[in-house]
């Protein structure tokens, strides 16, 4: 009895835990990921770039893009998708990871590109998964 009970509380932890927006700390600092700031990075690979919403009412309007890989996603929150060429280049401007994530070490780059791959003034983020199977780092950053 008391097991079942335990078993429903977690479930509803972490149900309750997994709704709602992702939250980012900014770990661009940790030693793990401060080389990564500055780097130039080129997609290895053909990406799609998400232009997404975040209205609960879907208008619209870009909030924020993403970049994935193929076959990328789709819904109501997608305002449009374009596909980035192998090639296109990447400037890391941050790196942060979800604070609320309680199944996956969600970690992500804030970057800025142009072109084909810009998103205006939204920002623009690749999942650090990408790294070496997607997206490659082009130039090592001096003095860290």
């Amino acid at each position: 009895m008391i097991k079942t009970t335990h078993l429903q509380i977690g479930a509803i932890v972490v149900l309750l835990s997994s709704c709602g927006m992702a939250q980012y700390e900014d770990v661009s600092l940790d030693p793990k990921y401060l080389p990564l700031v500055g780097q130039q990075l080129e997609a290895t690979t053909e990406l799609y770039l998400h232009a997404v919403t975040l209205d609960p009412n879907y208008a619209q309007q870009v909030d924020t893009c993403v970049v994935t890989a193929p076959p990328g996603f789709s819904g109501p929150e997608l305002v449009y998708r374009r596909t980035l060429a192998a090639g296109t280049a990447f400037h890391v401007l941050s790196v942060r990871r979800c604070v609320n994530c309680p199944f996956d070490e969600r970690v992500e780059m804030m970057v800025h590109s142009t072109g084909n791959a810009s998103c205006g003034e939204s920002p623009i983020t690749i999942d650090h998964s990408l790294l070496g199977s997607g997206v490659r780092a082009m130039s090592i950053r001096g003095g860290t």
